[in-house]
């Protein structure tokens, strides 16, 4: 008796694809009137494969339609003679029907297909050119064209370059897996500096498929699929690559050496970086994906709180071992006693000052901001240089400006969270804090007021390495850039840690980082592993520390290393500046938005807008707000931003996106700002820049192109 399965089998019609070698992947041919999803990057072979589809349904006779999301459709043809078609012909004969449609206008695909179906019976469709800019809404309708397409029995090709990015609803895998019967993944592999193609089915529906990879070949007649070639011992050439790792890690980090280090002891995996355009928002996106491609990520000690809490990072507490990291470190990555994050660098805010002006003047470093502003106003006194400032300091974003102010309440023997992470800002301890960060400008001067007004950044740090500032308050990053190349550090700067309020308060600073981390649903959890034991192993991050590195290693066993200390001194001081850590991204509840909140309202008082005691408390009843509404305005916000990315295209305004979300433009405003901490209209240029900045990468698009793309001008 037959089985079931066999019967419907001999029910199943098969088509050739024109592919050599396809077909017995297929065991025997795809199924006709299937739809079958050809996936991979550029230089693949895709619109090769789809065109060798359509010669031979040309070839027997049958009306075919081909359908380019990217270009011109005869653009293609006219560069694609490798096929050997006399394509033009056909397009007399109307056997060959060909369509142009950009990603947006997908909507009228069902119309226009109905419209050549009435007169023409069509038996093979191709549609070249799905990417990761499809927008969200168009896939209801490329669902709609596929039934459509599926009812009238014609079997249909499409390609993808890739189904791997997604920019909302916590998941990146592609709709399209999930329309079609087939799914073939074309790769393209490099292996001791040549490069493989390789083609595997993950899924076809109705039929037996051979699951092994088999190499592509692309010749004057088109692809070739074949069994992989044998080595001399009559085993496949080991070329195929197990597994793929992706990684996104911070500029520098990882040489291209240390990678082909990797490669060698690792053949089996295939590691490569994210795209290099991919924003930390798009990063972000795709830590709780399924079946995520990114395997390595760094996250900083503010990012990684997020996904942690929502259960989107692998626990590494069995992958190394702790004992040679720095405590606050990995305390910054942990959570209910497991570790989400092995961290490489760790550092806070300290006190840089001029060690031979106040060797001159016989002062001794200061221990609290009295003697600070006593210092300063007496070396600047002496030196009598109208250029000679007495503090410089980083007050430019919530990192540093909020905290800045909690390490202030801190020295003054306060706090701002009690022990269940609620914050306490309106506080004697608190309003003191924030009158001293007033006062160090107004009232003791010694702040100049162009730091707050109209310096960036590296503009502040300049004061102080051009010493026009006695004191400088930063992290040790500023020097790593500089140390070798200046005599300035060595010979005149020291650093201690920040000054306190209170003569009996501690020390304390808010803890700074970065860690490396794997995303919980990894594709290749294991390949993951091995490449993030093989980038964090002490011979790795030593070198990395020798080659470049970055203020201070979490490997404690790096502030003592002779070889290290004599390029980075400074690193001797690690243990007594980094002693009393502070997190707040953990410690306090909706840190994030409280740290967006502190900073908008504490600067109204640097610059003299607002007094301490006012602004404070209007803090307090805005986080007392967040606190009770936080769920309901995040989610308000998140809408807000999926529509933004999902209509970047289109001229935004205040009033239209509130009206979406039917809200007040004014309330849409103040919560957006309160949730991200920034504006709405920032946001809108951002993505629309973003987005330009994908465009740009692909050469097909001049700037004027891009530009209309995106609707950004300016």
């Amino acid at each position: 008796m037959k089985t079931p399965y066999i019967e419907e089998k001999h029910k199943l019609k098969r088509i050739k694809s024109g592919i050599s070698g396809l077909d017995d992947m297929f065991n025997g041919g795809i199924i006709k009137g299937s739809r079958s999803l050809f996936v991979g990057l550029s230089g693949t072979g895709k619109t090769i494969l789809s065109l060798q589809f359509i010669k031979e349904g040309l070839r027997l006779n049958e009306k075919c339609i081909y359908i380019s999301l990217l270009e011109d459709p005869e653009n293609s043809l006219k560069f694609y003679s490798i096929v050997n078609v006399d394509w033009n012909l056909h397009l007399k004969k109307k056997d060959l029907f060909l369509m142009y449609l950009n990603t947006s206008e997908i909507k009228k695909l069902e119309e226009r297909l109905a419209a050549i179906l009435k007169t023409t019976e069509v038996q093979r469709i191709v549609i070249d050119g799905f990417s990761a800019m499809v927008k969200e809404k168009a896939y209801e309708d490329i669902y709609k064209a596929l039934m459509f397409i599926q009812k009238k029995g014609i079997s249909s090709l499409l390609t993808s370059s890739g189904f791997e990015r997604r920019n909302s609803g916590g998941g990146n895998t592609s709709p399209l897996l999930e329309f079609v019967d087939n799914v073939v993944v074309l790769k393209q592999l490099e292996t001791d500096g040549d490069i493989t193609r390789t083609v595997n089915i993950i899924k076809a529906k109705g039929t037996f498929y051979d699951t092994k990879t088999r190499e592509v070949t692309i010749g004057k007649n088109g692809i070739v699929i074949n069994k992989m070639p044998l080595n001399e011992n009559g085993v496949n050439r080991n070329i195929i690559n197990d597994s793929e790792v992706k990684y996104n890690l911070w500029g520098g980090f990882l040489k291209d050496e240390l990678v082909k280090d990797f490669k060698s002891k690792h053949p089996n995996i295939a590691i490569s970086r994210m795209d290099e355009g991919s924003s930390r928002e798009e990063i972000r996106s795709v830590l709780g994906a399924q079946n995520t491609p990114l395997g390595v990520v760094d996250l900083s000690f503010q990012e990684i709180c997020k996904p942690i809490r929502d259960n989107y990072l692998m626990s590494l507490n069995d992958i190394f071992a702790r004992d040679i990291y720095f405590e606050g470190a990995l305390e910054a990555c942990s959570s209910n006693g497991q570790i989400y994050g092995i961290p490489d660098d760790v550092d806070s805010r300290h006190l840089f000052y001029r060690k031979d002006l106040l060797a001159k003047h016989g002062v001794t470093p200061p221990e609290t901001w009295q003697e600070l502003i006593e210092a300063a106003k007496y070396i600047i006194e002496k030196e009598k240089d109208p250029n000679l400032n007495g503090l410089s300091c980083y007050w430019n974003t919530e990192k540093n400006l909020t905290g800045s102010f909690f390490e202030m309440i801190w020295g003054n023997n306060g706090d701002v969270y009690d022990k269940d992470g609620n914050t306490i800002i309106d506080n004697k301890k608190a309003r003191e804090a924030l009158q001293l960060m007033k006062d160090l400008i107004y009232k003791h001067k010694i702040i100049p007021r162009k730091i707050i007004e109209t310096l960036s950044p590296p503009e502040v740090t300049e004061l102080f390495i051009k010493g026009e500032t006695v004191f400088h308050v930063s992290s040790c990053e500023f020097i790593f850039y500089r140390y070798k190349q200046s005599s300035f550090f060595k010979d005149k700067v020291a650093i201690r840690p920040l000054p306190k309020m209170q003569k009996d308060a501690e020390h304390y600073n808010v803890i700074n980082g970065r860690a490396l981390s794997i995303p919980k649903n990894t594709r290749y959890p294991e390949s993951a592993i091995s490449f993030l034991k093989f980038v964090t192993s002490v011979k790795i991050s030593r070198q990395c520390e020798i080659d470049g590195g970055w203020p201070f290693p979490a490997k404690t066993v790096f502030w003592e290393d002779k070889e290290i200390l004599s390029v980075k001194p400074y690193y001797a001081q690690a243990k007594n500046l980094l002693k009393n850590y502070k997190n707040p991204y953990m410690d306090i509840n909706n840190y994030d938005i409280i740290f967006n909140l502190a900073k908008s309202n504490v600067e109204k008082v640097i610059r003299g807008e607002k007094e301490p005691g006012e602004i404070l408390d209007h803090l307090s009843k805005e986080i007392s707000l967040l606190a009770k509404h936080h769920k309901t305005y995040s989610k308000i916000v998140e809408n807000i931003m999926t529509s933004v990315r999902e209509n970047y295209d289109k001229v935004m305004s205040l009033d239209n996106i509130a009206r979406e979300v039917r809200l007040s433009p004014s309330h849409v405003g103040k919560i957006f700002k309160m949730e991200t901490g920034t504006t709405i209209f920032d946001y809108v240029i951002k993505v629309k820049i973003d987005k330009a900045r994908e465009f740009l990468m692909d050469i097909r698009y001049n700037i004027s192109e891009v530009a209309a793309k995106t609707g950004y001008t300016d």
